[in-house]
This record gives structure tokens, sequence and C-alpha cells, in this order.
């Protein structure tokens, strides 16, 4: 899903810095808290309204998120003196996908007919690393459409083995004969 605009900006500055300062780990986590505590309505809300000043504002998430950096604080401060809060979310998403290129993490999908056992889904996991050369981030989720086999997406290939697939080639090949 594509960033709101902006977001995208917001999590490569703080990507620089989190480099700059060899703290890639905690921003990741001080976002993934920020996100989590915006999406309640009431926290988002409270951070944008201009009936409390900024300074008890960013003291209630203080309160909320015991432990966030400074420079967290001070990202909250600038989304929230913009009314951009509900940017915390996609600001996070956007960040985890930077530092998964970094690290060279990729994200992988796999969706089969029925679900799979854990060490399968392992199994698949370890394949796709060894063909890929790098690590992977592998979900699995099931869709009975598939009616068997399995549909694989990671980057920008999709590989359908699918007996859906594979029965509507056959309907096309048929009819076209």
């Amino acid at each position: 899903m594509p960033s709101p605009r902006g977001a995208r900006r917001y999590a490569q500055a703080v990507f620089e810095l989190a480099q700059e300062q060899g703290r890639l780990d905690e921003w990741s986590r001080d976002l993934a808290g920020l996100a989590g505590a915006a999406q309640e309505p009431s926290f988002a809300t409270l951070l944008e309204t201009n009936r409390m000043p900024l300074d008890q504002r960013l003291a209630v998430v203080e309160r909320v998120l015991p432990g966030l950096q400074p420079q967290a604080l001070n990202l909250v401060a600038l989304l929230a003196s913009r009314n951009r809060v509900r940017l915390l979310g996609p600001i996070a998403e956007a960040y985890q996908d930077l530092l998964d290129v970094a690290q060279g993490i990729e994200e992988a999908e796999v969706v089969t007919a029925v679900t799979l056992e854990p060490s399968d889904v392992e199994g698949l996991r370890a394949r796709l690393e060894q063909v890929r050369g790098r690590r992977i981030r592998l979900a699995h989720r099931q869709d009975a459409a598939l009616l068997g086999g399995m549909v694989l997406r990671f980057g920008d290939h999709l590989v359908d083995g699918s007996l859906r697939t594979r029965l509507e080639h056959m309907r096309r090949a048929l009819a076209g004969a």
C-alpha cells in the first residue's frame, strides 16, 4: 500500500538520522509504538488539538510511551504542530521498508489453498533465501479459491502455480481450439 503523501519523506529523514546515530532498531521500536498509539483516534485527536499547549500534549505522549527517544518526541511535536499526526503509521511503515532494504531483507507472500504448517512455511522461506541470496520475511495466507497449489509474490515477481490458474489456461486453450 503506498504511503500517504509526505510520509516517505519523513521516514527518509528519520532513517538518515537513525543511521548517523547508529540507532536503527531504537527508531524502529519508537515508530512502531507511536504508530500503534496513533491508531487510537482519541490519541491522534489529543495531539492535533490546539486547545492544549504542545508541551502538555507531549507530556501525555511520554506517559503513554515511556522510554521514547528525545528525537522521536521531536518528530511527534513536528507532526502535531502541522496536524499530521495521522502520518505516524505510514511513516513507520515506510521506515521499516527502508530498514529492510538496508538490512537486505525482502518481503514475500505465499498464498495457498490450504493452511500450511509453520515448518512448511519455514522450509519455503529457507528455500527462497537460498534462491534469492538474501533474507526473506515470508507471510502466509490461505485462500480456498486457489483450489490447490500456491501463488508466491516477492519483489516484482509473481509465481502462480495455483490449480485455479492452470484450469483457466486449459479452459482458454480449449475455447480457442
